[in-house]
């Protein structure tokens, strides 16, 4: 063979290589709602016991709250991308929520994979970091923890509500993250105050920024083209299935949303059918305590509510959705047992290219 058709890399891509050596190349290429000053300030919470202190926005911001609340879609593209949503961040046009809405009457659950996520920005100070690191960083709070922040901040024999934000009084907050048994959720728990106040440093409200530093919108476009797979860095050309049939980016985007969710479900299978085991034909599941319920809830029912959603829903309804997903689990293994049906990728697949020649 000729030697002259042989390539060899190029010193800048082995550079690069070993500049990148120990990274994941999809977690580096993946955008977030931050912006690169708002990357540097983020705050990554750890499954741990924490103190922190709440901080007041920025009064550039204006905000009369802790923080700001944004709207984010999750797990947007190839890469997993995260964007504020247009819809009800600006009340503007947002590509992702007028899929959803054309996805109700076909594929509804689907749609359901659409909703963006409601969390808080507020800034922190970690009190368990040794004083010389303790700096005013951004935490993207779940609603489910800010709840549970208002919730030790009130006083019911005044009827009166703490300010853990405050400058010169504000209130240190304890809490536990811990990973939720056999998932792979993470659960904010504990939640206690402080005995006595603290006044925030000065070096601590000079690294408060404005949320418009830290945070950036994409375009309506940016989103539509990365959502729907369509130019950028994606190709618009088809990709290749491996039964060797092509699908289009747009129908590619779909159907990564739903392998998304099964590889979910995959990495709980052997908990789920652990707990179909135990569970049919006893009445187990009532004599559960509210974690040990949670925790089911959570293999079982992940694929129509979020996590946030299961912590607030009422004990009597969780049961009986628990339950009645057991039991379609047990029926939906016996069916497969048996009929062994279309893969579900190849369905849903087959139901996009059928709307779209409709």
């Amino acid at each position: 063979m000729d030697k002259k058709k042989w390539k060899s890399p190029s010193k800048e891509s082995l550079k690069d290589a070993y500049n990148n050596r120990g990274k994941y190349p999809d977690k580096n290429n993946s955008k977030t709602i931050f912006s690169e000053t708002g990357d540097g300030v983020f705050w990554k919470v750890m499954d741990k016991a924490h103190k922190v202190r709440l901080l007041p926005a920025h009064p550039d911001d204006n905000l009369n709250f802790y923080g700001l609340t944004v709207h984010i879609h999750t797990n947007v593209g190839v890469n997993n991308d995260q964007y504020l949503c247009l819809k009800r961040m600006k009340s503007s046009l947002c590509p992702i929520c007028e899929q959803q809405a054309e996805l109700w009457d076909t594929e509804p659950e689907m749609a359901k994979d659409l909703y963006p996520q409601t969390r808080y920005l507020v800034w922190v100070v970690d009190l368990s970091l040794p004083t010389d690191k303790q700096v005013a960083q951004i935490w993207s709070c779940p609603r489910t923890a800010m709840d549970d922040i208002l919730g030790v901040s009130y006083k019911k024999a005044t009827d009166e509500i703490l300010n853990l934000a405050d400058i010169d009084d504000g209130i240190a907050i304890y809490f536990d993250r811990e990973k939720t048994p056999n998932t792979t959720f993470s659960k904010y728990k504990n939640f206690q105050l402080d005995d006595n106040p603290t006044e925030a440093k000065d070096e601590w409200l000079e690294g408060i920024l404005p949320f418009d530093e830290v945070i950036e919108y994409a375009s309506y476009e940016e989103i539509k083209n990365v959502f729907l797979g369509l130019g950028g860095e994606v190709s618009l050309k088809k990709d290749v299935s491996p039964t060797g049939e092509t699908a289009t980016r747009s129908e590619k985007a779909s159907i990564d949303a739903v392998a998304t969710r099964e590889s979910r479900g995959k990495a709980t299978t052997d908990v789920e059918t652990e707990v179909v085991v135990d569970t049919k034909g006893t009445s187990s599941i009532d004599d559960m305590d509210r974690d040990q319920l949670e925790a089911l809830a959570v293999t079982v029912l992940s694929e129509d509510f979020e996590e946030s959603e299961i912590e607030e829903m009422g004990t009597k309804k969780l049961k009986r959705l628990v339950k009645e997903a057991v039991d379609k689990n047990v029926t939906k293994t016996v069916v497969n047992e048996e009929a062994q049906p279309e893969d579900p990728k190849e369905a849903l697949k087959r139901k996009l290219r059928e709307r779209v020649n409709s």
